[in-house]
């Protein structure tokens, strides 16, 4: 729905300029080109502005996740304070992601756009990510374990690791307000995110 509703708009916005056009100049095939151009452009550019989020507010994150991503099967969530992660199977069976903000009154919609990736190294011998909701201080990290191979992961935050419900030895949780002092245990071994190999650090 969220793209049909900005290639909708974007319809609408350049056939009223044809219109426009029409009542000064013929309509040539040069002008009917770059009004398909412009199309494709205002479609692309609204899809940066959740303008909904004016007038819009979900009952549950899988409706938010839903409206951005209609042909997606949302299957767990992970809940932050300012947002939650929500994962769904996507149509070619990929595992999506999407980060949905929240106030009192329910959800909003979010998009891909939103999602800052602020870590992403090799911890010991395990991948982790971090991806932060814009500027917020909710963090979400994951940690890919090796294959056949269950890990017992907990943090200096107290956080909650949740396995993926679709994707083995895959760990995902929230954390509240990311800093250089986290702390990773696997297995009762502290893992030192900040020396890892292969580290992509930012805003952090």
């Amino acid at each position: 729905m969220f793209s049909v509703v900005r290639s909708v708009l974007a319809g609408v916005v350049v056939s009223l300029l044809l219109l426009l056009i029409h009542r000064y100049k013929p309509l040539t095939k040069k002008i009917a080109i770059g009004s398909a151009i412009g199309w494709i452009v205002l479609s692309l550019a609204l899809s940066f502005l959740p303008f909904e989020n004016s007038f819009v507010t979900f009952s549950s994150p899988e409706a938010a996740y839903k409206y951005y991503y209609p042909t997606a099967s949302p299957y767990q969530i992970i809940k932050g304070n300012e947002s939650d992660l929500v994962l769904g199977d996507g149509r070619d069976g990929t595992t999506t992601i999407l980060i949905v903000p929240k106030n009192e009154d329910g959800w909003k919609v979010g998009i891909g756009s939103e999602i800052n990736t602020v870590y992403n190294g090799i911890a010991g011998t395990l991948p982790v990510q971090i991806h932060r909701y814009k500027d917020s201080n909710d963090y979400y990290i994951t940690v890919f374990g090796e294959h056949g191979k269950e890990l017992s992961i907990s943090d200096n935050r107290g956080s909650t690791f949740a396995s993926d419900l679709q994707l083995r030895n895959v760990y995902r949780a929230h954390i509240a307000d990311m800093n250089r002092q986290y702390e990773l245990t696997v297995n009762g071994e502290k893992i030192d995110l900040f020396q890892a190999k292969h580290i992509l650090i930012n805003k952090l």
